[in-house]
């Protein structure tokens, strides 16, 4: 899981680039990678960078936070609070979920738990290092209360 930031811009980033040929080579120079509506950042340093030259070209919208995943598992409602980028990249809006890890003594009691916590997650990143789970924000408490009543413990990143 990484974080990266996304410039919502105006309309269809397909329309813009084929309207706007400035904005079209703007984003290959910068290997900017893009879906329907907004571009993804490599850097979040250069931000306002960006930010100011899709302003001068007048389609930029707005900007927000992301988490890629890096080995994602998608669930039902995945395309609900994230997307797919054209460089088949996977991306979850950080304001909409919330990222934990599971652990405990118990091995069979962590898999009890996670099979319960399953229909309400959004996403599963199956990073080498740690598995990381991404579930709706106003389902922490519910998340929470099945670790709990399986006595796990879960680490939320807010």
């Amino acid at each position: 899981m990484k974080k990266t930031m996304g410039l919502e811009l105006i309309k269809d980033t397909t329309e813009i680039s084929s309207e706007n040929k400035r904005v079209a080579s703007f984003i290959k120079e910068h290997n900017l990678d893009v879906y329907d509506y907004g571009v993804i950042l490599n850097s979040v340093k250069e931000i306002d960078f960006f930010i100011e030259f899709f302003q001068k070209e007048d389609v930029y919208d707005s900007k927000y936070s992301l988490f890629k995943i890096e080995a994602p598992e998608q669930k039902s409602v995945f395309t609900d609070f994230g997307f797919i980028s054209n460089n088949d990249n996977a991306y979850l809006y950080e304001e909409l979920i919330i990222p934990f890890t599971t652990s405990g003594n118990n091995e069979k009691d962590i898999l009890t738990a996670l099979e319960q916590m399953d229909e309400h997650l959004v996403a599963i990143d199956h990073d080498t290092k740690k598995t990381i789970y991404f579930v709706e924000r106003y389902h922490q408490q519910l998340i929470e209360g099945i670790a709990n009543a399986y006595n796990i413990n879960v680490i939320f990143y807010l």
